[in-house]
This record gives C-alpha cells, sequence and structure tokens, in this order.
C-alpha cells in the first residue's frame, strides 16, 4: 500500500498566502527562471525551468516567455479502452509533473469510477488486462490527504500525472474557434524578448484534465522554506 508523505503535498493555507498575503507582490511582475507554480488539479508544486540560453537578465534571472512550457519527456500509454502519459525519468523541459492529479476525468480515475479497474491494497490496478494496459504504472496510484491536520483520506486515490496541456484558441471570421499554439495566456501586452511576450505572474496554462496552472511566486522573490525543504514526491 503506497500513502503519500502529508508534508509533501500542498497546504491550501501556502496558496492562499503566496497569492495574496505579505509574501506575495499586489501588482503584476514579470517572471523569471525558478518561479514556484502550482495546479488547480495537482498535489505538489513545481518550479518552471529554463531551456537554452539565457536571453534577457531581470535582477540577474532570465525572463521567460509564453513559450516556455515545454513539458518533459513522457510515455504515451494507448490502451484499447484508455489513454495517458506516464511520467518519465527525464527533467528535460519547462516542467515536469505537478504531482498526483485530483480531477476526476483524469483517464486512470475515469476507469476506476466506471468499476473497470480496482485499486488493490499492495498498491497495483486490478482490471488494467482488460482496458489493454500493462506496464510499470500499474503501482501508479496514491492515497489523497489533508496536509494541514495529516489526515489520510483512504477512500479517495489519486494517480500521478504529465500535464496535457490544452492549446490556446484561435477565433476566425464565421465564428469559427481553431486550436492555436500551445503557450501560456496572458502574458506581457508591451514588453517581448525576441519577439515573445514575456511572462507576467497573471500568466496561466490549461490542462486536458481540467486544471489551470498558476505562479505562486515570480523567481525573484524568496522562495517559502517548505519548498526549499521538499524531498522528491
Amino acid at each position: 500500500m503506497t500513502v503519500p508523505t502529508v508534508h509533501g503535498f500542498l497546504k491550501k493555507s501556502t496558496i492562499a498566502e503566496l497569492e495574496s498575503g505579505e509574501s506575495w507582490r499586489s501588482e503584476e511582475t514579470y517572471v523569471t527562471r525558478g518561479a514556484y507554480m502550482h495546479c488547480t488539479m495537482g498535489t505538489h508544486e513545481e518550479v518552471l525551468n529554463q531551456i537554452g540560453e539565457k536571453g534577457v537578465l531581470i535582477n540577474e534571472s532570465p525572463m521567460m516567455t509564453v513559450k516556455d512550457c515545454a513539458v518533459s519527456t513522457s510515455e504515451q500509454i494507448n490502451g484499447s479502452m484508455a489513454q495517458f502519459d506516464e511520467l518519465g525519468n527525464k527533467i528535460d523541459g519547462n516542467f515536469y509533473s505537478f504531482g498526483y492529479c485530483r480531477s476526476l476525468i483524469h483517464p486512470l480515475k475515469a476507469a476506476e469510477l466506471s468499476g473497470a479497474i480496482t485499486p488493490n491494497p499492495n498498491g497495483g490496478l486490478d482490471g488494467l488486462e482488460g482496458l489493454g494496459l500493462t506496464g510499470p504504472y500499474l503501482n501508479g496510484y496514491n492515497y489523497d490527504c489533508e496536509p494541514e491536520t495529516g489526515t489520510i483520506l483512504m477512500d479517495i486515490t489519486i494517480y500521478p500525472f504529465v500535464p496535457k496541456l490544452l492549446p490556446s484558441s484561435l477565433a476566425i471570421p464565421g465564428g469559427i474557434v481553431i486550436p492555436g499554439a500551445t503557450e501560456w495566456q496572458n502574458g506581457s501586452p508591451t514588453v517581448l524578448v525576441n519577439d515573445v511576450p514575456v511572462l507576467t505572474t497573471k500568466s496561466c496554462l490549461y490542462c486536458t484534465w481540467g486544471g489551470k496552472i498558476k505562479f505562486l511566486t515570480n523567481g525573484m522573490d524568496p522562495a517559502p522554506p517548505e519548498f526549499l525543504e521538499r524531498g522528491p514526491y
């Protein structure tokens, strides 16, 4: 049986403090490498990484743009009744994962709710063969918890996930909306790096499973001690 480390789960009080408390700026700021983010459906924070050259610096940190949203390498799992991405072992993108997904439409959670698969006490998932799935993710679930109280929610299972980003929508005449490029929304309307809008603390991404990815810090302000003390989840 796999039970999460309670102190590793992101606290709601931490999110609230960073978004509106004294440690968070009341005005919109630019975002640099090292900014902390969270997904509204995820259990852990994540750091915005940089790929490639430093580019333009602010306070000695590289400014990030709306195109800095590459997810680290993962493996696409295709079963007869479920498709999802399996976490890889490389952190070679702008971010990796937000821990475990609480979304009810995550493919494995949806399969569990439909009765197609059943978590077993040994940490495995019974019924995956019926979905045409086999592989190391047989042990890929955990129990949710309430980090503020340390309460383990034993009847609620959650699954590790790779962010599956939705592309930005592009409206064309006639009321037709087509997918555009996958990039952060709400970039700066005035500040560009190589003709690409830079990120601000109001920028966000959306995940296919219903999560909204937002910034907790801007990369220049000090990170909360609890983030710096984290071990791998």
